[in-house]
């Protein structure tokens, strides 16, 4: 199988690709700062190192709900 190329035409996809989820997505941004040492509770996973963490909740309609964490950690 492997990867394959297809282009994006507006919200309509020509050619084929492994890699395409139909529907319109909802991205949300969220910020999170802990001290060294502490976790943070994001969806059903604890950080603790800084990074940017995404959660998924796909819904009913075919469209999917994206949250993304930028966790910092604080000396």
């Amino acid at each position: 199988m492997g990867n394959q190329n297809g282009s994006l035409n507006g919200f309509s996809l020509s050619g084929s690709s492994s890699n395409w989820v139909s529907g319109v997505g909802v991205h949300t941004y969220v910020s999170g700062n802990i001290c060294e040492g502490d976790s943070f509770l994001f969806g059903s996973n604890y950080y603790s190192i800084d990074g940017k963490y995404n959660e998924y909740y796909p819904l009913s309609q075919g469209c999917d709900s994206i949250v993304q964490l930028n966790l910092t950690v604080h000396d």
